[in-house]
This record gives C-alpha cells, sequence and structure tokens, in this order.
C-alpha cells in the first residue's frame, strides 16, 4: 500500500510472484523487484586508527595510511573530506600536536580570526600540511645528528657525496651548510678553499672538492716518494738453534758411519 499523497512506502512489503508463472517470466519480474528494492549499505567492519601523538616512535605516514584504510572499509560513510579531516583531528592526542589540530580546524572553518581556506577542507591538502609539520621536523633533526657523525676519512669525493644526500632531508644552505661540511676537513684542504671566493653554494661546492682532490693527490706522491727513496734493509739471518744444530751433528755422524762401513 502507498501512503498519503500517492508516495511509496518503501517498507511495505512487495508482492510476492505469483507460483505459476513462467520461469522467463519469473525471472524478469524478480529482476524488477531487485531494482526497486532501495540499496541496503551494509558496514563493514574496521579498526580505528591509533591515536598519533607526535611521538619520535611514530611515523605520520603510517598513521595517515591506517587513517585512509579505514576509510576506505567504508568509504560510502567518509565521502565527504571533512568529516575525515575532523574524524583524524580527533584521533590525535598530546602536546605535541594540539597546537597544530586546533590552528587547522579554525582555518579550515574560518574561525578565532582565521581567514577559511576551502582548499583546507580536502583530505590532499590535510595530508600535505600535517605531513609537512611532523615529518619535516623530525626527518631534518635527524640527518642532522646524521651529519655530526659523519668524518672525513681520507676521500673528498666520498665524503661530499655522503655529505649531500644527507642535506636533501635537512636542506641547510649557505653558511650554515658551509660550516658543517668544512668542521671536518683537514686544515691543508681549508687553506687551499681560502684562496677562493665563491658567489653560491655551487661554485664553493665545485671548488672545495677540485682542491681536496688535489691535497689528496699530493699526499699520495709523497708517501710514493717515500717509499721509493727509502733503502729496503736485506732480511735478517735466521739464527740456528739448538734443534737443528742437533739435528745436523746426528746427519754428520751417519755419514761418517756410513763411509766408514764401506
Amino acid at each position: 500500500m502507498g501512503r498519503r499523497g500517492g508516495r511509496p512506502n518503501r517498507n511495505a512489503r512487495r508482492p510476492s510472484v505469483p507460483r505459476d508463472t513462467s520461469p522467463r517470466t519469473r525471472g524478469i519480474l524478480e529482476f524488477l523487484q531487485q531494482l526497486s528494492t532501495p540499496n541496503r549499505l551494509i558496514k563493514n567492519a574496521a579498526e580505528p586508527p591509533y591515536f598519533f601523538q607526535g611521538d619520535d616512535n611514530q611515523d605520520i605516514r603510517n598513521w595517515l595510511t591506517a587513517c585512509e584504510d579505514y576509510f576506505d572499509r567504508n568509504s560510502y560513510q567518509w565521502e565527504n573530506h571533512s568529516h575525515r579531516i575532523v574524524f583524524a583531528l580527533g584521533k590525535t592526542k598530546g602536546n605535541k600536536v594540539a597546537p597544530f589540530a586546533e590552528k587547522y580546524r579554525k582555518v579550515m572553518g574560518g574561525i578565532g580570526g582565521f581567514t577559511r581556506d576551502p582548499d583546507y577542507a580536502t583530505w590532499e591538502r590535510f595530508r600535505q600540511e600535517i605531513i609537512k609539520r611532523y615529518i619535516g621536523i623530525e626527518e631534518e633533526r635527524r640527518a642532522l645528528d646524521e651529519m655530526d657523525r659523519m668524518s672525513y676519512k681520507g676521500k673528498v669525493d666520498t665524503y661530499l657525496l655522503l655529505l649531500e644526500n644527507i642535506n636533501i632531508k635537512a636542506g641547510l644552505l649557505g653558511i650554515a651548510w658551509r660550516v658543517r661540511v668544512e668542521s671536518k676537513l683537514p686544515q691543508e684542504i681549508l687553506r687551499r678553499l681560502s684562496h677562493f671566493s665563491f658567489a653560491t653554494d655551487e661554485d664553493w661546492m665545485e671548488i672545495l672538492r677540485k682542491v681536496g682532490r688535489q691535497e689528496e693527490e699530493l699526499l699520495e706522491r709523497g708517501k710514493l716518494t717515500k717509499s721509493l727513496m727509502t733503502p729496503h734493509a736485506p732480511p735478517p739471518k735466521r739464527k740456528r738453534d739448538e734443534s737443528d744444530r742437533g739435528f745436523n751433528t746426528k746427519n754428520e755422524r751417519k755419514g761418517s758411519d756410513n763411509k766408514n762401513g764401506k
């Protein structure tokens, strides 16, 4: 039966297909009934993501993946990106994350004196901002610690290449970058470097690599010259010990006995 005003009642029991209907007709009628029946969305069981607190042992990328896996399990519930962001911010806690969460909500909603940014209501923007905030600082700190542990071991090309790779994460520039690199180099290389001036970090790195190679080649030539000029002493003669003497004495006696026997 329909409701008043001609609106159909979706909860009303639908008529069944008569039993005496032919198989072909029955199949068509059942198919039409399925089309007219509203889809019932089934909620899949999903484990909510853990709380992100900004601790050193937590990787923000893993946490974001856990959130996205949770959304994907019931994607129809999380089509609205604002709902995703509010839920994700609710899965953060602690003093390390609270300032970020509070500011993000205010910018997203245009409250608390902040100008509303519509882009903040998208999941991609939220992902970018929280990664920049928590992976950037942590990776920079780790990269600087790794730089401090680096040491020059006689090969300037290897030393500079390793530091350049680390600096991709640290992002040092100018004087701060140059001081870190030069702090572990020998004075001879720095003395050569002091005769040049540089407009950019690239120019400085190129000259540093060049004078470093020159100093290393000079040291290698010095070692080679020293080894060629050093006279090689003859190997010491081996002293006969008591066992050798006894062995030779026995052999001499045996030889004399053989002669006498002849």
